[in-house]
């Protein structure tokens, strides 16, 4: 049996921006390592690039947003999708 609880987060003006700019250099991670798929890089070229432009990331974040990435572009590839603007 599990038991899910919920909670309201309480945070400071200033915990919340920390927490925006993190959100937007990971889905700038995303975006970026997405664009470097759609020019043929391997995940780990992928990864070094990412992990060069965004050194405020730590490495579990680039590396989540590259399989993310990964993941993202795989999808459209299978469907045909795959946009390159």
């Amino acid at each position: 049996m599990f038991l899910t609880t919920c909670f309201k987060l309480v945070v400071s003006k200033e915990e919340k921006e920390q927490i925006l700019k993190l959100m937007r250099n990971f889905s700038s991670a995303v975006r970026f390592s997405y664009k470097r798929f759609l020019e043929g890089f391997t995940p780990s070229q992928a990864y070094s690039t990412a992990r060069q432009k965004f050194p405020e990331l730590n490495s579990h974040y680039v590396n989540c947003a590259v399989e993310k990435a990964r993941e993202i572009f795989q999808s459209c590839k299978a469907r045909d999708r795959t946009q390159k603007s």
